[in-house]
């Protein structure tokens, strides 16, 4: 199976605005740990990584929209599983830290990264089942 160039670029844009996110998010919650910062600095700081998320989001729906048929189904089913999955992994954490038995200090915010890539576990789920229907 072949890949046409514009989708092979899709997925390397895809990847580097993931890479992003993550590093803008692992950066934004080291540097409040290692430094005091304005209300207006903090606001700020914290939008980096809803801006580096906003790219990463353009491009999964380029790639997506460059699929084929198969690709795309394969895509929305793993969205389907992945997006309550995170939901599901957001109450946890927070129904934790109201029971008081997970303190959430800046060094633990870090465990809620795992959610960003959630979906792509049940993306080679679902491809899986696909590929055995298709064999």
């Amino acid at each position: 199976m072949s890949v046409s160039s514009a989708l092979r670029r899709d997925l390397i844009y895809s990847a580097a605005a993931g890479g992003a996110f993550m590093v803008s998010y692992l950066g934004t919650v080291l540097a409040y740990e290692m430094a005091e910062f304005t209300a207006g600095a903090r606001v700020g700081l914290a939008m980096l990584p809803a801006l580096a998320f906003l790219l990463f989001i353009v491009a999964e729906v380029r790639l997506i929209r460059r699929c084929d048929e198969l690709q795309q189904r394969i895509q929305l089913e793993a969205l389907a599983v992945a997006y309550p999955l995170a939901i599901a992994i957001v109450m946890v954490l927070t129904l934790l830290q109201k029971a008081g038995l997970q303190e959430m200090k800046p060094k633990w915010a870090t465990c809620r990264l795992p959610i960003f890539s959630v979906w792509r576990s049940p993306t080679g789920a679902t491809g899986e089942r696909f590929s055995l229907v298709l064999a």
